[in-house]
């Protein structure tokens, strides 16, 4: 049974909305061959069924989603509604005619209210699926603990019984199968995630009327993010930790373990805790990795390619230019252990041949903990028999 119900009560809703949907898709059908904008439209409408039968397969991971989605089904119920009975209404002979005139415009306004809904969903799809994923996790933490002990039982009954090493070494590869069942489902659901949410943040289909910021990649990509969904600072760090996923020529590896800013219009750091409050339509923000080094000889030179520029100077918000390559780098001062995981002195050194330049770089210069020295011990003094 599906968990839309108890999660949201909103069950009949959806079954309602897609019922609205297959009596439009007949409805047109009945008018002769479809047009090109029809079949567009018929597309469109396929893929929000999909979306909404998504809903039926996961919990709501908090109340927003939740409100989020009663609100999204109901606004989806009613244009279905409101389009059936446009076209309903238009089975006369006068009204045939005025529908033939005003076909093309008609479809287009709905296609475009179709896809406004679609996307909300998507988005929607995209949150369960990831409570959906730590649920998973859940499972194959639990599941390598029941084997594990399922093994540990097993040796104790190989020492006491060696005539049952078969039927041990049979339930040891069943353990191990399902621990690989559950790793595969895990991916799988991983990457239907990230699918959704790349889809959502990299693409805003024409007719979309929610409010957006962009995020410039560290090397330039603009990745457009819904205000809707931005609710914490936690929030867009997954969809920017989703997005760069897998892209080490674009600084994955800076971005996955949190070494990053963003970097307003100005050139000022923006922190974390006064972000969300800041963030509005239209607002630019760019990314900037955190590049952690132990030597501090280094902030003489450029770190995008090694070019000297201890006497250049800086702007008001303490970034550098550096006139060989042109990237823009800035020092700060570190305040933990943490350093990078490379010995390369400069970014061209330990990247792919051919990558496209990251835009902004930190330095941040964290001195190594000092070596311990071992405390001299002296000689125990040797009894040679006649005194000491």
């Amino acid at each position: 049974m599906p968990v839309f119900t108890l999660a949201y009560g909103s069950f009949g809703d959806i079954v309602s909305t897609a019922q609205l949907v297959v009596k439009i898709v007949q409805l047109l059908r009945r008018g002769g061959p479809p047009s090109g904008a029809w079949t567009e439209t018929e597309t469109e409408l396929k893929a929000l069924v999909s979306e909404l039968t998504h809903l039926t397969l996961h919990q709501a991971p908090d109340p927003f989603v939740s409100q989020r989605i009663q609100q999204e089904v109901s606004r989806c119920h009613l244009v279905m509604t409101r389009f059936f009975t446009k076209i309903n209404a238009s089975q006369g002979l006068v009204q045939k005619i005025v529908w033939a005139v005003t076909e093309e415009k008609e479809l287009v306004a709905f296609r475009a209210q179709v896809i406004e809904r679609r996307t909300v969903l998507s988005v929607l799809v995209g949150l369960l699926n990831s409570g959906a994923l730590e649920a998973v996790r859940d499972r194959v933490s639990a599941v390598a603990e029941v084997v594990g002990g399922q093994i540990e039982t097993v040796g104790g009954q190989v020492e006491a019984v060696a005539g049952q090493v078969a039927t041990v070494s049979a339930e040891i590869g069943h353990g191990k199968a399902l621990i690989r069942h559950v790793h595969e489902d895990l991916a799988q659901q991983f990457e239907t995630y990230q699918k959704q949410i790349l889809a959502v943040i990299t693409h805003v289909p024409h007719g979309l009327a929610e409010e957006t910021f962009i995020v410039i990649s560290p090397i330039g990509v603009p990745i457009p993010i819904s205000l809707v969904y931005c609710t914490s600072f936690e929030v867009l760090d997954l969809l920017l930790k989703t997005y760069m996923c897998g892209k080490r020529d674009a600084g994955s590896r800076y971005v996955d373990r949190g070494d990053y800013s963003l970097i307003s219009s100005s050139g000022e750091v923006s922190p974390p805790s006064q972000l969300i409050s800041t963030i509005k339509g239209s607002v630019c923000l760019e990314m900037s990795i955190v590049k952690r080094v132990s030597d501090a000889s280094l902030l003489e030179k450029c770190p995008h390619c090694g070019h000297a520029c201890e006497n250049l100077e800086a702007t008001d918000a303490g970034w550098i230019a550096c006139q060989a390559c042109s990237g823009k780098f800035q020092a700060l001062t570190g305040n933990d252990s943490k350093l990078d995981e490379t010995a390369f002195s400069t970014l061209v050194d330990e990247r792919p041949a051919g990558s496209a330049p990251f835009r902004r770089v930190q330095i941040a210069v964290q001195p190594s903990p000092p070596k311990k020295i071992p405390f001299p011990v002296e000689p125990t003094p040797v009894w040679s028999g006649g005194g000491w």
